[in-house]
């Protein structure tokens, strides 16, 4: 989040808090104290118990502020029943050929298992679910995403980035990791054939192992 978008979720939070806490007592009933009296929840107390979706950025090691929202990632639940699922939309952002402007490419639908990665630069929708919820563990807002645009030829990442300046790079392309297997596979006895230890691994082949 930029600091502006972070400043509006904290106004937002902030009026929450105001509104609801002259509901305290309510959703939170006093305790009897050990002298029989009951025990009235404070405001600051109140608002020490409230669940802030947001992670405020730290500027020193370069992190950005965050908002945690929930992905449902479960298509059916519990009792077999279909869950609805956030619909998640794949494109690049490039030159439009025609007009030389940037924009996005025609849509294809994607899943939240395999479009959803860690950095992913996302244009995204969420909702409110349900309300406010309040409980032992604090009280708050949950917010799930509905909808989000993949944008899979931009990759943001949050925090400091690792300092390549200085590496000489061979002007050669990186074998993937398949062809590393293969070379490291040992010809010579006793790994040579496909059929040695087609039944599971033997004493003999365990004692040949390297060490």
């Amino acid at each position: 989040m930029t600091s502006e978008q972070a400043d509006k979720w904290i106004a937002l939070e902030n009026k929450l808090i105001e509104h609801c806490t002259p509901m305290r007592n309510e959703v939170y009933p006093p305790k009897t104290g050990r002298n029989g009296e009951k025990e009235l929840m404070d405001e600051k107390e109140f608002e020490k118990k409230f669940n802030s979706l947001l992670r405020p950025a730290d500027h020193d090691k370069g992190y950005p502020a965050t908002l945690r929202i929930s992905v449902q990632h479960e298509a059916v639940d519990e009792n077999g029943n279909p869950r609805t699922m956030p619909k998640i939309f794949k494109t690049h952002y490039k030159p439009n050929p025609a007009t030389g402007k940037m924009g996005c490419t025609r849509p294809t639908l994607g899943n939240v298992h395999d479009d959803l990665d860690r950095g992913a630069a996302l244009a995204m929708i969420a909702m409110l679910s349900r309300g406010v919820y309040f409980g032992g563990a604090g009280w708050g807002i949950k917010m799930s995403l509905t909808q989000a645009y993949n944008i899979k030829n931009l990759i943001k990442e949050s925090g400091p980035q690792c300092d390549t300046s200085n590496v000489d790079w061979i002007d050669e392309d990186t074998p993937d990791d398949g062809q590393l297997a293969i070379k490291r596979q040992r010809t010579d006895e006793p790994f040579a054939g496909d059929e040695q230890f087609a039944d599971g691994p033997t004493d003999e082949a365990l004692m040949a192992l390297p060490a």
